[in-house]
């Protein structure tokens, strides 16, 4: 039997029987191509029970602290109790029947939607680990990046100075006459060394290699991108840098100076409070509040998400008296800004929460900045406080400390230039130039490759046509478009713009479609990066174009105007020129001579000539600026070609059918496994299990090989020859006796034409029912009997099993005071039954299922004499899908005690297991007392007890590693 098990953040859901629950995987659909999906379900239902009701928090009633529906929740599936797939599972609602609970309406979303939940709504700008690359933008750094980059931790040449400029074009003339002018420098340092040649320090800026940001998400986010193509030796995609180019014009003008706080240290917190509960993104120079973490906490979870308020309080302490500004951001953005500072400065320093003037703050990540224009240095206090207004006041704060400072007139940093950009539209962004899919395998990591890659991954062919049904099943065409154009967000820079108006077509963009014409519409893949066309100069003399090549290409960020442009995030590839420029300080008081500098190219040419094989970031076939030659290797041409062009054929179909799956398969299948039905084989775009009615819908692509003309083999060495024009065949039979090219046998005439017998499966899965076995119990040691109570106690020594699976549903007692019933049967239900056996169950919990399961309980109030039969019992399972298997002893007699003790020990001592407990015993003076005491603890009891009264809720035993258990007087 095909079972479906749903457990939503550890707890199992209580399921209707007949629900249909449908899972739907795909991990690129060919009729959308530039979605990457993931496993999903539709919406399904499950019934308002007494368990789900606990789980969901009784969401129907809104008086109650209850459930956040706004959020998804970690959830697993399991299939006969073996998991199989892992996600989340969003709330979407309950319905209500006569104003009672009814249903709750439930959707699973696969693993890798996580990576949009997480990062949000989060900009780059607040990824931490940016504060990192910062450099002193002075004479020396620029000249020394322009040409070798800067290293940070493991990532080489982090961060370039490119020559790409914010507003001045570059010529490269070797006549001396021909100097800067206003808009136009001269970069050829033959033409003259003084101040009257060369580009100006100020009008570049600095790049960050994109792998840098990559290994920031992952810090910051804590997710984990596997390497398959996120690696330095993938040079299509580590060779790549962001320009960090945040507004028009030069790196400092007209832009505020802010340097982050950093070097966060909780200095003081109430005794209650757990950072590491409050804050779980609590890192250097940031933290993140969350309020579904401050919940988790005893005290909070108790009260209405309505009635918690979180506010800051931020004290400033500059080390002089100069004017300074503060300003927080949540996610990157500017939360709040406080201009005209000077001093030591208290913000917010009310403690009551009722005060207006208070700093309230919700979910999001901080950062605080220092803007200045001196070189200072400023420490900060930072207290955040959580109260909730039902009981009035503050109730948790935090105390810690950060400092910020301006050590040079002018630091750069990546924090502060890096452009505006969401880390999700990064992401996609790069998964839509190089066609990349992803999924969460089950070690948590973020599987990431190129669509080919993953198709080329598995080598696995699964023959379903034994499964299919053949009477539902239809073939139609793959493409609802007739073209697909791949383009960038940004083409609006002066060179880009100048080739669409030439050219009538938008540069490195690609309309693809096939050669024959079909109705459909057109789908756009459209990346949100810039795409700079570069100027390759040519070497001038006196300003008259040579065909010399100076080896020299530059960026030009202006408009059509040529007026200076900020465009969308500019993605290039850069190497160093053989050439040597000139260049200006930040001054323009003396010159400089840049060998080797960095230049911006398309593709990853280098040295002064077209090396082949080289990759573009062009979709199309574009003539290269600076190798001056066409290169076919386009970001189409390798990432999109085998999968489009096949999209496109006209053999091209998607067979939908319906299957009847063997559950072996549905476990173990990987999406870029292949399926062969009636001996053709085929991709997998989409396939959807009902797990009620145990059918699967499969959605599959055809593969086809495109024809291979072969030449016929010549007949040598007196193998078969025909000498006659003319041919007759007397036999029915026609043979072939030669003795080489014997490759077959042709089949006799009177062989029939093969036909298919009509197949109409059915469930694999229908009467069958999962085998369950019953646990194994033993009895242990109880504590001795009073004159008032009896203890009875077993252990599990091994757990049951659903299929393969072990599994614990229930244990417990039955007892009664009479034997007459008890040895009736061995059937647990049985015994249950009777009014005069009580039932004492006990619901483990998946934490405690570690053998050997021990358990103790006491029967009190009684008279002496008495005398309680019991039995004990385990069942590995409830649910009604399968059966029961019950593991019950033999009756076992408790009686009341006249003398309960002998003797008293003092020190007795003793070691508690992995779940917390409650001791009872009698002391020396015939008091009973208790003492509750925490998992994994040891101690002594330092009065003189009874230790045949020493009993507990939980397993522990006796420990006394030095010998100070003594007898009492």
């Amino acid at each position: 039997m095909l079972q479906l098990q749903i457990y939503f953040d550890g707890k199992q859901l209580d399921l209707f029987k007949d629900e249909s629950i449908v899972l739907t995987q795909s991990i690129q659909d060919i009729k959308d191509i530039q979605k990457v999906f993931v496993p999903f379900t539709q919406t399904f239902n499950v019934p308002a029970s007494k368990n789900n009701n606990k789980i969901f928090k009784h969401f129907y009633n809104f008086n109650i602290v209850g459930f956040d529906a706004r959020k998804k929740t970690s959830s697993e599936l399991f299939l006969n109790y073996k998991l199989f797939k892992k996600g989340k599972i969003k709330l979407e609602g309950v319905q209500l029947r006569n104003n009672e609970p009814h249903t709750y309406k439930l959707t699973f979303f696969g693993n890798t939607v996580n990576l949009k939940d997480l990062v949000g709504e989060d900009k780059i700008a607040a990824l931490g680990q940016l504060k990192n690359y910062t450099f002193d933008y002075n004479d020396t750094n620029i000249a020394a990046y322009m040409a070798n980059g800067l290293d940070v931790g493991e990532i080489s040449d982090a961060i370039i100075i490119p020559l790409i400029t914010h507003t001045d074009r570059l010529i490269f003339d070797n006549n001396s006459a021909v100097v800067n002018t206003d808009t136009i420098k001269n970069i050829n340092p033959t033409a003259g060394t003084s101040t009257d040649y060369g580009v100006h320090f100020k009008q570049l800026k600095p790049a960050i290699r994109l792998h840098a940001l990559i290994k920031a998400i992952e810090i910051e986010y804590d997710i984990t991108f596997s390497t398959d193509f996120f690696n330095t030796t993938n040079t299509a995609y580590h060779n790549l840098y962001m320009w960090l180019h945040n507004k028009e014009g030069s790196l400092f003008q007209d832009q505020d100076a802010q340097f982050q706080a950093s070097g966060f240290t909780v200095t003081n917190k109430d005794n209650t409070f757990n950072v590491a509960t409050f804050f779980t993104g609590f890192k250097d120079a940031s933290f993140e509040t969350k309020l579904d973490d401050i919940r988790a906490n005893t005290f909070f979870g108790k009260i209405n998400i309505n009635d918690i308020e979180r506010a800051l309080n931020v004290t400033v302490v500059p080390n002089n008296a100069a004017s300074y500004s503060l300003i927080i951001k949540r996610d990157g953005e500017e939360f709040q800004r406080f201009d005209g500072l000077t001093g030591t400065t208290d913000l917010g320093q009310s403690k009551s929460l009722k005060e207006d003037e208070y700093l309230r703050i919700g979910d999001g990540v901080y950062t605080f900045f220092i803007e200045t224009d001196l070189i200072s240095s400023y420490d900060l206090t930072i207290s955040h406080f959580v109260a909730s207004t039902r009981f009035g006041g503050r109730v948790k704060n935090v105390y810690f400390t950060a400092s910020a400072a301006k050590t040079q007139d002018n630091p750069a940093s990546a924090e502060r230039l890096i452009p505006d950009i969401k880390v999700l539209d990064l992401i996609t962004g790069i998964f839509k130039l190089f066609n990349l899919t992803a999924f969460e395998d089950d070690n948590g990591i973020l599987q990431v490759q190129t669509l080919d890659d993953f198709y080329a991954s598995s080598t696995k062919v699964h023959d379903i046509t034994q499964y299919i049904d053949k009477t539902e099943n239809t073939i139609d065409a793959v493409l609802p478009y007739k073209q697909i154009d791949f383009k960038f967000e940004g083409t609006k820079s002066f060179l880009a713009n100048n080739h669409k108006e030439i050219q009538n077509t938008e540069w490195g963009a690609l309309n693809y479609n096939a050669s024959e014409k079909f109705d459909g519409d057109v789908y756009n893949i459209t990346v949100p990066f810039e795409h700079f066309k570069f100027e390759n100069l040519y070497l001038t003399n006196n300003e008259v174009l040579t065909t010399t090549d100076s080896n020299v290409q530059y960026g030009y960020s202006v408009d059509d105007s040529q007026s200076p442009y900020l465009g969308q995030p500019l993605l290039f590839y850069a190497v160093n020129s053989t050439a040597t420029i000139r260049a200006l300080n930040l001054t323009k008081s003396s010159g400089v001579s840049i060998a080797n500098p960095y230049i911006p190219l398309n593709c990853e040419a280098t040295g002064s000539t077209f090396l082949s094989g080289k990759q573009s970031i062009n979709f199309n076939a574009e003539f290269d600026e600076f190798s001056r030659q066409v290169n076919p290797k386009t970001l189409f041409d390798t990432y999109y070609k085998s999968y489009v062009e096949e999209m496109f054929d006209v053999k091209k179909r998607i067979t939908t059918a319906k299957a009847f799956l063997p559950m072996s398969l549905i476990y173990d299948l990987n999406l870029a496994d292949k399926f062969v039905l009636n001996n053709n084989q085929y991709r997998i775009n989409k396939i959807s299990t009902n797990f009620e009615t145990e059918k699967s819908t499969i959605e599959l692509t055809n593969i086809f090989e495109k024809a291979v003309f072969r030449t016929l083999k010549v007949i040598q060495n007196n193998c078969l020859t025909i000498d006659s024009t003319l041919i007759s065949i007397d036999s029915v039979d026609l043979t072939i006796d030669a003795s080489c090219d014997a490759q077959f046998t042709i089949p006799s005439i009177k062989t029939g034409i093969p036909t298919a017998s009509l197949n109409n499966p059915t469930s694999v899965f229908v009467n069958t029912s999962l085998v369950v076995t019953k646990p194994t119990i033993a009895g242990f040691t109880i504590p001795a009997s009073t004159t008032t109570e009896v203890y009875f106690g077993h252990q599990i020594t091994g757990l049951g099993k659903v299929g393969e699976t072990e599994k614990l549903d229930e244990y417990g007692y039955l007892y009664s005071t009479s034997l007459t019933n008890l040895t009736s049967s061995d059937n647990v239900d049985t015994l249950k039954a009777f009014s005069d056996i009580t039932v004492v169950p006990f619901i483990p919990s998946p934490a405690s299922l570690i053998l050997p399961i021990k358990n103790n309980y006491k029967k009190t109030g009684l008279t002496h004499p008495a005398s309680i039969y019991y039995r004990f019992y385990a069942r590995t399972n409830t649910q009604i899908q399968n059966d029961k298997a019950d593991a019950i002893s033999n009756v076992i007699t408790a009686s009341t005690v006249s003398s309960v003790c002998s003797q008293y020990h003092k020190d007795v001592g003793f070691l508690v297991g992995n779940e917390p407990t409650t001791f009872t015993y009698t002391t020396q003076d015939g008091i009973e007392k208790t003492l509750d005491v925490l998992q994994y603890s040891q101690g002594v009891f330092g009065e003189c007890i009874c230790k045949a009264t020493l009993a507990s809720t939980k397993d522990f035993s006796f420990y006394d590693p030095f010998n100070i258990e003594t007898l009492c007087p």
